[in-house]
């Protein structure tokens, strides 16, 4: 009867172990965000040559966004949901009115889709909303 417990056991410790080993760790978890995308839609005109970058550090919740018209932003994952990130940004200084301009940074991944919103600080510039597909 021991021997029966203990092939029981060590099955179940057995059969666990491989469980936890085809588990993802925390850095492999998805990060709810397509690495790139291109622009489908936006409120401030058309681009279909506009594109953004997301990288994320896993372990600190953050994102670095970059785009291909120069503006970065940091942000972070929103009550823990690694689909919804907000935070801040800039643009760079080459940039008519909105040169060096800075922003606040909401970004929300929904399948191969994010919706973007940028409120720049200056109230002149308003929300800048856009569609992206993940590329």
């Amino acid at each position: 009867m021991k021997s029966a417990r203990r092939l029981v056991a060590s099955l179940t410790f057995s059969c666990l172990g491989l469980v936890l080993a085809a588990l993802p760790s925390a850095a492999q978890v998805s990060t709810g965000f397509c690495a790139s995308y291109t622009q489908i839609s936006s409120n401030a005109g058309a681009c279909n040559s506009c594109t953004i970058q997301v990288n994320s550090d896993s372990p600190s919740q953050r994102y670095f966004v970059t785009s291909s018209n120069g503006w970065t932003a940091t942000g972070f994952w929103v009550e823990g949901d690694f689909s919804v990130m907000s935070g801040s940004g800039q643009w760079p200084g080459n940039m008519g009115a909105y040169s060096n301009q800075t922003f606040d940074f909401d970004l929300i991944g929904q399948g191969d889709q994010a919706t973007m919103a940028m409120t720049h600080h200056n109230a002149q510039l308003g929300v800048v909303q856009a569609v992206f597909q993940c590329n």
